[in-house]
């Protein structure tokens, strides 16, 4: 067809066209998806990044984000309990409508947001749905604490397509441990919905898509009250994130099997994921 020798498409990543333009008009456009409606139960906090409502330009939530390649400032915590996550505007995120999802875009060099998180005394639970579509040159922290002590409790990339997700041991008074999949290669573009759980003093254990590829011994160290982020670590070995995330949800309280499938699909719907 003559026309399509005329037509250019953007491109996210290396495998997928979200918008194809002839000349300068738009012909086609991927369309964005909302989610359904399953809901996690009584989390300590709750980011949706499918959610317009919930997400702001600035930091003090005046400005709403309306638009595909805007910058985040302000994301109100779902679960209620005024958890939010904030950051300066230098450091702000950008909303993205990719993949025929609605996801957060963190660029791995300066954008990250933060958020003052209560004390953790004994389960944990980290959950996000995440995409990368460039491989990792770095570990990269989806969320967890600030401070180089990584072995309180995170959930991160890999810069190693055999071992691609990490999860803390959790609990550690040290910036050491992780529970990680072991021979499971994963290439870009790897999207998945990735959960951590630990015990302190009994089990952690870390899930790709429902399927445990990890495990590992928690400490005994309750998590104190701190600044958890999201995107980055002062930890010199788990450092920025660069990629997508959909959704992220944090319990300090132990998960039922139903409430744990109703974790998992409620990011799965946001991450187009198929579980």
């Amino acid at each position: 067809m003559p026309l399509l020798s005329d037509a250019s498409a953007i491109y996210v990543g290396s495998t997928e066209a979200d918008r194809v333009y002839l000349g300068s008009t738009l012909v086609w456009e991927k369309q964005v998806t909302d989610p359904a409606s399953s809901f996690p139960v009584s989390p300590l906090a709750l980011y949706d990044f499918s959610d317009l409502s919930t997400l702001f330009q600035d930091s003090a939530g005046t400005i709403p984000v309306t638009a595909h390649g805007q910058r985040v400032g302000r994301v109100v915590d779902k679960s209620g309990n005024g958890l939010h996550l904030t950051t300066s505007d230098s450091r702000r995120p950008e909303y993205r409508e990719v993949h025929g999802k609605r996801w957060l875009y963190l660029n791995g060099v300066d954008q990250d947001m933060d958020v003052n998180m209560p004390q953790i005394d004994e389960e944990l639970v980290i959950a996000a749905g995440a995409r990368i579509d460039v491989e990792p040159t770095t570990n990269g922290q989806i969320f967890g604490v600030a401070s180089n002590v990584y072995g309180l409790a995170t959930l991160y990339v890999r810069a190693s397509s055999t071992n691609r997700w990490g999860f803390s041991r959790s609990f550690l008074s040290t910036g050491s441990g992780g529970a990680i999949l072991s021979s499971n290669t994963r290439p870009v573009p790897e999207f998945a919905v990735v959960r951590g759980m630990a015990t302190r003093s009994g089990t952690s254990k870390l899930y790709r898509n429902a399927e445990e590829i990890g495990s590992g011994s928690p400490g005994s160290v309750q998590i104190a009250a701190q600044t958890w982020n999201l995107g980055n670590s002062a930890s010199s070995s788990i450092l920025r994130y660069r990629g997508l995330i959909s959704g992220v949800a944090l319990y300090a309280r132990a998960l039922s099997p139903a409430e744990v499938i109703t974790l998992d699909q409620f990011l799965a719907e946001r991450t187009g994921v198929t579980l």
